[in-house]
């Protein structure tokens, strides 16, 4: 199997551990270093006898480093090597692509476009039923107004949730959200101009609960 990943790097990455942790879930980690090859140098480090008897291994390929390969026979691919190309962008006109084109390699370009503000809930729901997590809808909402598109920051904040197991509520995370109080001043007229004026009202309320004057917020904006 041959895929082409383009898209966004913290989706392609993730669909990838998923696909690591399926594939190769019952071996150590030993006998992952041999199976998992990032970015060979050759077609024979895919073909190499691997000291473990596994079946079959993962290639993953940054695409600036396998367009540089001076030959690429898709047929050669031994029988159970999964083969991934990952790029922010690729460019299918190159005729190392378009040779993967006619051997049936799949793009799977889709599932990782760059999610927008409105979709970030539905993939934090995803996070919920994939990790088992105990998440209240109101606090969904919340980590999504607070984080917006930074997925590996939500990511991070849901395993953290996980591991103190206990029910993730909006007061939680109000309470241990980074950006919470981080909030600037300047921050706030990037928020405003991105014409995101739900979360500016919420930021104002949590730099007035901080302590800020509101006077001292309004004059910045006198000439904004």
């Amino acid at each position: 199997m041959i895929q082409i990943l383009e898209g966004n790097d913290f989706l392609i990455e993730e669909y990838l551990e998923d696909y690591v942790s399926k594939k190769l879930g019952k071996l150590d980690e030993l006998e992952r270093k041999f199976s998992v090859i990032k970015n060979p140098g050759s077609i024979s480090e895919i073909t190499q006898t691997s000291p473990f008897s596994v079946d079959g291994k993962i290639i993953i390929w940054n695409f600036e480093v396998f367009k540089k390969l001076e030959r690429f026979d898709p047929y050669v691919i031994p029988k159970g090597v999964d083969v991934f190309i990952v790029g922010k962008k690729i460019d299918k006109i190159l005729i190392i692509i378009k040779d993967l084109q006619v051997f049936n390699a799949e793009f799977l370009d889709k599932p990782f476009k760059d999610l927008y503000p409105n979709q970030v809930e539905g993939w934090i729901l995803q996070q919920k039923t994939k990790h088992k997590l105990n998440l209240a809808a109101d606090a969904v909402k919340m980590l999504a107004l607070l984080y917006g598109t930074k997925l590996g920051e939500i990511k991070e904040k849901l395993l953290e949730y996980k591991d103190l197991n206990v029910p993730i509520t909006k007061e939680l995370v109000l309470k241990t959200a980074s950006a919470v109080n981080e909030f600037s001043i300047f921050e706030l007229q990037d928020i405003i101009a991105a014409g995101n004026f739900q979360k500016a009202i919420y930021v104002i309320r949590q730099m007035l609960k901080n302590g800020e004057q509101a006077f001292s917020i309004l004059r910045y904006f006198l000439n904004f």
